[in-house]
Protein backbone atom coordinates (compact mmCIF):
# COMPACT_ATOMS: atom_id res chain seq x y z
CA UNK A 1 0.00 0.00 0.00
CA UNK A 2 1.35 3.39 -0.89
CA UNK A 3 1.99 5.78 1.92
CA UNK A 4 -0.33 8.74 1.83
CA UNK A 5 -0.38 12.12 3.44
CA UNK A 6 -0.55 15.82 2.81
CA UNK A 7 1.40 18.90 3.66
CA UNK A 8 -0.73 22.02 4.13
CA UNK A 9 0.08 25.17 2.22
CA UNK A 10 -0.22 26.90 5.55
CA UNK A 11 -1.34 25.62 8.92
CA UNK A 12 -5.05 25.10 9.53
CA UNK A 13 -6.60 25.99 12.86
CA UNK A 14 -10.22 25.11 13.30
CA UNK A 15 -12.74 22.85 11.63
CA UNK A 16 -15.58 25.18 10.73
CA UNK A 17 -17.11 25.64 7.32
CA UNK A 18 -15.37 27.11 4.36
CA UNK A 19 -15.80 30.87 4.23
CA UNK A 20 -18.95 31.83 2.40
CA UNK A 21 -19.87 28.30 1.33
CA UNK A 22 -23.61 27.96 0.93
CA UNK A 23 -24.90 25.21 3.21
CA UNK A 24 -27.54 24.20 5.70
CA UNK A 25 -28.22 26.80 8.31
CA UNK A 26 -25.48 29.19 7.26
CA UNK A 27 -27.58 31.91 5.65
CA UNK A 28 -30.18 33.56 7.89
CA UNK A 29 -30.58 36.39 5.41
CA UNK A 30 -31.23 33.97 2.60
CA UNK A 31 -33.70 32.12 4.80
CA UNK A 32 -35.65 35.31 5.26
CA UNK A 33 -35.74 36.14 1.58
CA UNK A 34 -36.73 32.64 0.55
CA UNK A 35 -39.58 32.57 3.03
CA UNK A 36 -40.87 36.12 2.61
CA UNK A 37 -40.74 37.00 -1.06
CA UNK A 38 -44.36 38.14 -0.89
CA UNK A 39 -43.73 40.46 2.09
CA UNK A 40 -41.61 43.47 1.03
CA UNK A 41 -41.08 44.67 4.61
CA UNK A 42 -39.99 41.28 5.86
CA UNK A 43 -37.83 40.87 2.75
CA UNK A 44 -36.13 44.22 3.46
CA UNK A 45 -35.50 43.22 7.08
CA UNK A 46 -34.01 39.92 5.95
CA UNK A 47 -31.78 41.58 3.39
CA UNK A 48 -30.53 44.14 5.88
CA UNK A 49 -29.37 41.42 8.27
CA UNK A 50 -27.63 39.05 5.92
CA UNK A 51 -25.21 36.94 7.89
CA UNK A 52 -23.38 34.01 6.37
CA UNK A 53 -21.86 33.03 9.70
CA UNK A 54 -20.19 29.67 10.00
CA UNK A 55 -22.14 28.49 13.01
CA UNK A 56 -19.08 26.92 14.58
CA UNK A 57 -17.20 27.89 17.70
CA UNK A 58 -13.58 28.88 17.37
CA UNK A 59 -12.95 26.29 20.09
CA UNK A 60 -14.42 23.49 17.99
CA UNK A 61 -10.95 22.04 17.67
CA UNK A 62 -7.66 22.58 15.95
CA UNK A 63 -7.29 20.44 12.89
CA UNK A 64 -4.18 19.91 10.84
CA UNK A 65 -3.82 17.90 7.67
CA UNK A 66 -2.53 14.43 8.24
CA UNK A 67 -2.85 11.06 6.60
CA UNK A 68 -5.78 8.92 7.70
CA UNK A 69 -3.47 5.98 8.17
CA UNK A 70 0.27 5.73 8.71
CA UNK A 71 2.71 7.14 6.25
CA UNK A 72 5.08 9.95 5.44
CA UNK A 73 3.76 13.36 4.59
CA UNK A 74 3.85 14.21 0.92
CA UNK A 75 4.47 17.57 -0.64
CA UNK A 76 1.70 19.93 -1.59
CA UNK A 77 3.55 22.42 -3.76
CA UNK A 78 1.83 25.53 -5.00
CA UNK A 79 1.91 27.21 -8.36
CA UNK A 80 3.33 30.63 -7.67
CA UNK A 81 2.41 31.73 -11.20
CA UNK A 82 -1.33 31.69 -10.55
CA UNK A 83 -3.31 34.61 -11.91
CA UNK A 84 -4.87 34.71 -8.44
CA UNK A 85 -3.15 34.89 -5.05
CA UNK A 86 -1.56 31.64 -3.94
CA UNK A 87 -3.49 31.36 -0.68
CA UNK A 88 -6.95 32.47 0.34
CA UNK A 89 -6.85 33.90 3.87
CA UNK A 90 -10.07 34.32 5.81
CA UNK A 91 -11.00 35.06 9.38
CA UNK A 92 -13.26 32.72 11.32
CA UNK A 93 -13.99 33.38 14.95
CA UNK A 94 -10.85 35.49 15.22
CA UNK A 95 -8.70 32.67 13.85
CA UNK A 96 -6.85 32.89 10.55
CA UNK A 97 -7.54 30.04 8.17
CA UNK A 98 -5.94 29.31 4.84
CA UNK A 99 -6.87 27.16 1.89
CA UNK A 100 -4.69 27.10 -1.20
CA UNK A 101 -5.65 28.66 -4.49
CA UNK A 102 -4.31 27.29 -7.74
CA UNK A 103 -3.42 23.71 -8.64
CA UNK A 104 -1.92 21.62 -5.84
CA UNK A 105 -0.65 18.06 -5.79
CA UNK A 106 -1.94 16.56 -2.55
CA UNK A 107 -1.19 12.88 -3.15
CA UNK A 108 1.63 11.61 -5.35
CA UNK A 109 2.54 8.28 -6.93
CA UNK A 110 5.97 7.17 -8.16
CA UNK A 111 4.38 5.63 -11.26
CA UNK A 112 1.10 7.49 -11.84
CA UNK A 113 -1.50 6.01 -14.17
CA UNK A 114 -4.00 8.85 -14.03
CA UNK A 115 -4.34 12.39 -12.65
CA UNK A 116 -7.57 13.16 -10.75
CA UNK A 117 -8.29 16.87 -10.30
CA UNK A 118 -10.90 18.09 -7.81
CA UNK A 119 -12.59 21.44 -8.53
CA UNK A 120 -14.86 23.03 -5.91
CA UNK A 121 -17.92 25.19 -6.48
CA UNK A 122 -19.47 28.48 -5.37
CA UNK A 123 -18.20 29.57 -1.95
CA UNK A 124 -16.12 26.41 -1.61
CA UNK A 125 -12.42 25.86 -1.06
CA UNK A 126 -9.85 23.41 -2.34
CA UNK A 127 -9.92 21.13 0.68
CA UNK A 128 -12.87 21.83 2.97
CA UNK A 129 -15.35 21.35 0.13
CA UNK A 130 -14.25 17.70 0.04
CA UNK A 131 -14.19 17.19 3.84
CA UNK A 132 -17.05 15.92 5.98
CA UNK A 133 -18.39 18.83 8.06
CA UNK A 134 -15.37 20.69 6.60
CA UNK A 135 -13.11 18.86 9.02
CA UNK A 136 -9.98 18.21 6.99
CA UNK A 137 -9.33 14.95 8.84
CA UNK A 138 -12.11 13.69 6.54
CA UNK A 139 -10.58 14.96 3.31
CA UNK A 140 -11.78 11.99 1.30
CA UNK A 141 -9.72 12.42 -1.91
CA UNK A 142 -6.81 11.12 0.15
CA UNK A 143 -8.71 7.89 0.77
CA UNK A 144 -8.48 7.04 -2.91
CA UNK A 145 -4.81 6.21 -2.43
CA UNK A 146 -5.91 3.21 -0.37
CA UNK A 147 -8.41 1.92 -2.91
CA UNK A 148 -7.63 -0.94 -5.27
CA UNK A 149 -7.38 0.40 -8.79
CA UNK A 150 -6.81 3.99 -7.67
CA UNK A 151 -3.65 3.70 -5.58
CA UNK A 152 -1.47 4.76 -8.50
CA UNK A 153 -3.41 7.97 -9.09
CA UNK A 154 -2.05 11.44 -8.54
CA UNK A 155 -4.59 13.58 -6.66
CA UNK A 156 -4.83 17.33 -7.25
CA UNK A 157 -7.05 20.11 -5.97
CA UNK A 158 -7.76 23.33 -7.83
CA UNK A 159 -8.80 26.33 -5.75
CA UNK A 160 -10.15 29.68 -6.91
CA UNK A 161 -11.72 32.64 -5.15
CA UNK A 162 -15.44 31.99 -5.48
CA UNK A 163 -16.56 33.53 -2.18
CA UNK A 164 -19.84 35.40 -2.22
CA UNK A 165 -18.70 37.44 0.76
CA UNK A 166 -15.96 40.03 0.63
CA UNK A 167 -14.77 42.59 -1.87
CA UNK A 168 -16.29 42.92 -5.30
CA UNK A 169 -14.66 41.30 -8.29
CA UNK A 170 -15.25 41.25 -12.01
CA UNK A 171 -14.12 37.62 -12.35
CA UNK A 172 -16.52 35.13 -13.88
CA UNK A 173 -16.66 31.45 -14.88
CA UNK A 174 -14.57 32.14 -17.99
CA UNK A 175 -11.79 33.70 -15.90
CA UNK A 176 -11.72 30.72 -13.57
CA UNK A 177 -11.64 28.35 -16.55
CA UNK A 178 -8.70 30.20 -18.08
CA UNK A 179 -6.81 30.04 -14.80
CA UNK A 180 -7.46 26.29 -14.51
CA UNK A 181 -5.93 25.80 -17.95
CA UNK A 182 -2.98 28.01 -17.05
CA UNK A 183 -2.40 26.16 -13.79
CA UNK A 184 -2.30 22.80 -15.57
CA UNK A 185 0.05 24.18 -18.22
CA UNK A 186 2.64 25.57 -15.80
CA UNK A 187 2.33 23.01 -13.00
CA UNK A 188 5.54 21.68 -11.56
CA UNK A 189 6.29 19.99 -8.27
CA UNK A 190 8.84 22.52 -7.09
CA UNK A 191 10.34 20.15 -4.56
CA UNK A 192 11.23 17.45 -7.07
CA UNK A 193 13.71 17.32 -9.90
CA UNK A 194 11.75 14.59 -11.67
CA UNK A 195 8.48 16.52 -11.64
CA UNK A 196 5.83 15.05 -13.97
CA UNK A 197 3.83 17.73 -15.79
CA UNK A 198 0.06 17.62 -16.11
CA UNK A 199 -0.86 16.24 -19.52
CA UNK A 200 1.56 13.34 -19.52
CA UNK A 201 -1.07 10.96 -18.13
CA UNK A 202 -4.85 10.67 -18.58
CA UNK A 203 -6.87 13.21 -16.62
CA UNK A 204 -10.15 12.80 -14.72
CA UNK A 205 -12.01 15.76 -13.22
CA UNK A 206 -14.34 15.61 -10.22
CA UNK A 207 -16.25 18.88 -9.90
CA UNK A 208 -18.84 20.14 -7.44
CA UNK A 209 -21.57 22.60 -8.41
CA UNK A 210 -20.14 25.65 -10.23
CA UNK A 211 -16.82 23.80 -10.50
CA UNK A 212 -18.40 21.66 -13.21
CA UNK A 213 -19.10 24.77 -15.28
CA UNK A 214 -15.50 25.89 -14.82
CA UNK A 215 -14.22 22.52 -16.06
CA UNK A 216 -16.60 22.51 -19.05
CA UNK A 217 -15.54 26.00 -20.08
CA UNK A 218 -11.86 25.12 -19.64
CA UNK A 219 -12.36 22.12 -21.93
CA UNK A 220 -14.06 24.30 -24.57
CA UNK A 221 -11.36 26.98 -24.41
CA UNK A 222 -8.56 24.42 -24.49
CA UNK A 223 -10.03 22.72 -27.54
CA UNK A 224 -9.58 25.94 -29.48
CA UNK A 225 -6.09 26.81 -28.22
CA UNK A 226 -3.10 24.86 -29.53
CA UNK A 227 -0.95 25.58 -26.50
CA UNK A 228 -3.33 23.48 -24.38
CA UNK A 229 -3.94 20.77 -26.98
CA UNK A 230 -1.67 18.19 -25.33
CA UNK A 231 -3.50 18.62 -22.01
CA UNK A 232 -7.02 18.60 -23.42
CA UNK A 233 -6.24 15.46 -25.43
CA UNK A 234 -5.52 13.65 -22.16
CA UNK A 235 -8.87 14.37 -20.49
CA UNK A 236 -10.69 11.05 -20.19
CA UNK A 237 -13.74 11.95 -18.13
CA UNK A 238 -15.58 14.53 -16.03
CA UNK A 239 -17.59 13.72 -12.92
CA UNK A 240 -20.23 16.32 -12.10
CA UNK A 241 -21.57 16.53 -8.54
CA UNK A 242 -24.74 18.67 -8.48
CA UNK A 243 -23.55 20.96 -11.28
CA UNK A 244 -26.24 23.46 -12.38
CA UNK A 245 -25.84 22.97 -16.13
CA UNK A 246 -29.02 24.96 -16.73
CA UNK A 247 -28.69 27.26 -13.74
CA UNK A 248 -30.11 27.41 -10.22
CA UNK A 249 -32.86 29.67 -8.94
CA UNK A 250 -30.96 30.45 -5.73
CA UNK A 251 -28.26 32.33 -7.68
CA UNK A 252 -30.50 35.32 -8.51
CA UNK A 253 -31.84 35.43 -4.95
CA UNK A 254 -28.32 35.41 -3.53
CA UNK A 255 -27.13 38.23 -5.79
CA UNK A 256 -30.24 40.25 -4.88
CA UNK A 257 -29.35 39.88 -1.21
CA UNK A 258 -25.79 41.00 -1.81
CA UNK A 259 -26.97 43.97 -3.87
CA UNK A 260 -29.40 45.35 -1.27
CA UNK A 261 -27.84 44.47 2.07
CA UNK A 262 -26.32 47.54 3.80
CA UNK A 263 -22.53 47.26 3.93
CA UNK A 264 -22.90 43.87 2.30
CA UNK A 265 -20.85 42.36 -0.47
CA UNK A 266 -21.59 43.57 -4.00
CA UNK A 267 -23.06 41.18 -6.58
CA UNK A 268 -20.61 38.80 -8.21
CA UNK A 269 -20.34 38.15 -11.93
CA UNK A 270 -19.85 34.44 -11.39
CA UNK A 271 -23.10 34.23 -9.41
CA UNK A 272 -24.91 35.88 -12.31
CA UNK A 273 -23.45 33.16 -14.52
CA UNK A 274 -25.36 30.60 -12.43
CA UNK A 275 -28.78 32.15 -12.94
CA UNK A 276 -31.30 30.02 -14.77
CA UNK A 277 -30.97 30.36 -18.54
CA UNK A 278 -28.08 32.82 -18.28
CA UNK A 279 -26.32 33.55 -21.56
CA UNK A 280 -23.05 32.23 -20.12
CA UNK A 281 -24.63 28.86 -19.35
CA UNK A 282 -26.27 28.66 -22.75
CA UNK A 283 -22.98 29.38 -24.52
CA UNK A 284 -21.03 26.85 -22.42
CA UNK A 285 -23.63 24.13 -22.96
CA UNK A 286 -23.87 24.68 -26.70
CA UNK A 287 -20.09 24.69 -27.17
CA UNK A 288 -19.45 21.75 -24.84
CA UNK A 289 -22.16 19.64 -26.45
CA UNK A 290 -20.43 19.76 -29.82
CA UNK A 291 -16.97 18.95 -28.45
CA UNK A 292 -17.42 16.36 -25.71
CA UNK A 293 -18.26 13.30 -27.82
CA UNK A 294 -15.08 11.45 -26.83
CA UNK A 295 -15.40 12.13 -23.09
CA UNK A 296 -16.75 9.86 -20.39
CA UNK A 297 -19.34 11.80 -18.37
CA UNK A 298 -21.20 11.09 -15.16
CA UNK A 299 -23.64 13.42 -13.41
CA UNK A 300 -24.62 12.80 -9.79
CA UNK A 301 -27.61 14.80 -8.59
CA UNK A 302 -28.91 15.67 -5.13
CA UNK A 303 -32.12 14.11 -3.82
CA UNK A 304 -32.39 15.75 -0.39
CA UNK A 305 -33.44 19.34 0.17
CA UNK A 306 -30.88 21.70 1.66
CA UNK A 307 -32.00 23.18 4.97
CA UNK A 308 -32.03 26.99 5.02
CA UNK A 309 -33.63 27.18 8.45
CA UNK A 310 -37.33 27.82 7.93
CA UNK A 311 -37.12 26.74 4.30
CA UNK A 312 -35.82 23.60 2.63
CA UNK A 313 -35.13 23.40 -1.08
CA UNK A 314 -33.25 21.50 -3.73
CA UNK A 315 -30.49 23.87 -4.78
CA UNK A 316 -29.89 22.17 -8.14
CA UNK A 317 -32.87 20.30 -9.55
CA UNK A 318 -32.33 17.00 -11.38
CA UNK A 319 -33.35 18.65 -14.66
CA UNK A 320 -30.46 21.08 -14.30
CA UNK A 321 -27.92 18.61 -12.91
CA UNK A 322 -28.23 16.12 -15.79
CA UNK A 323 -26.90 16.98 -19.24
CA UNK A 324 -28.93 14.41 -21.16
CA UNK A 325 -26.09 13.50 -23.54
CA UNK A 326 -25.97 9.99 -25.08
CA UNK A 327 -22.69 8.98 -23.41
CA UNK A 328 -23.62 10.46 -20.02
CA UNK A 329 -24.31 8.31 -16.96
CA UNK A 330 -26.63 9.97 -14.43
CA UNK A 331 -27.26 8.75 -10.91
CA UNK A 332 -28.87 10.06 -7.70
CA UNK A 333 -27.00 10.36 -4.42
CA UNK A 334 -28.71 10.38 -1.04
CA UNK A 335 -27.46 13.85 -0.17
CA UNK A 336 -28.28 17.55 -0.29
CA UNK A 337 -26.28 20.12 -2.24
CA UNK A 338 -23.81 20.54 0.59
CA UNK A 339 -23.17 16.90 1.49
CA UNK A 340 -23.09 15.47 -2.03
CA UNK A 341 -19.32 16.02 -2.11
CA UNK A 342 -18.53 15.16 1.52
CA UNK A 343 -18.36 11.68 3.02
CA UNK A 344 -18.07 10.54 6.61
CA UNK A 345 -16.23 7.29 5.98
CA UNK A 346 -15.15 4.83 3.32
CA UNK A 347 -18.33 2.87 4.16
CA UNK A 348 -20.57 5.78 3.15
CA UNK A 349 -22.81 4.63 0.31
CA UNK A 350 -22.33 7.90 -1.56
CA UNK A 351 -18.56 7.60 -1.31
CA UNK A 352 -18.72 4.04 -2.61
CA UNK A 353 -20.73 5.16 -5.65
CA UNK A 354 -18.30 7.97 -6.45
CA UNK A 355 -15.24 5.82 -5.78
CA UNK A 356 -16.53 2.98 -7.93
CA UNK A 357 -17.12 5.35 -10.84
CA UNK A 358 -13.60 6.73 -10.58
CA UNK A 359 -12.29 3.18 -10.32
CA UNK A 360 -14.18 2.15 -13.45
CA UNK A 361 -12.67 5.00 -15.43
CA UNK A 362 -9.17 4.33 -14.07
CA UNK A 363 -9.55 0.68 -15.09
CA UNK A 364 -10.57 1.64 -18.62
CA UNK A 365 -7.61 4.00 -18.84
CA UNK A 366 -5.24 1.22 -17.78
CA UNK A 367 -6.70 -1.26 -20.25
CA UNK A 368 -6.38 1.16 -23.14
CA UNK A 369 -2.86 2.18 -22.20
CA UNK A 370 -1.52 -1.36 -21.82
CA UNK A 371 -1.46 -2.39 -25.52
CA UNK A 372 0.26 0.79 -26.69
CA UNK A 373 2.80 0.80 -23.88
CA UNK A 374 3.68 -2.87 -24.32
CA UNK A 375 4.33 -2.26 -28.01
CA UNK A 376 6.34 0.88 -27.35
CA UNK A 377 3.75 3.13 -28.98
CA UNK A 378 2.36 6.35 -27.61
CA UNK A 379 -0.79 5.98 -25.52
CA UNK A 380 -4.03 6.19 -27.50
CA UNK A 381 -6.00 7.54 -24.53
CA UNK A 382 -7.56 10.93 -25.33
Amino acid sequence: MRKVGIRPHRAYHGSGPAPGELNAGDAPGLQGVLSSESDPQQRARAQSSVDFSDGYSKDAGKVSYRQRSGGDLLRSPSNSNSTFSSTEIVSQGGIQLSDPLGLHLVCDSPHPSVDIIFVHGLGGTARKTWSWERNVNYFWPMWLAQEDGLSSSRIFTYGYNSNFKGAGTNLNVIDFAKDLLFQMLVFSDGLREDSIPVGQHPIIFAAHSMGGLVVKKAYVLGKHDNQYAHIISKIHGIMFLATPHRGAHYAKILNNILATAPLGAPPKAYIEDLETHSKTLQDINEQFRTLCGDLSLVSFFETLKTNFGITKSLVVEKESAVLGYPQEISNPLNADHHSICKFKSRDDGNYISVKNMLNLWASKVSQLRAPSESSGLKSIIP
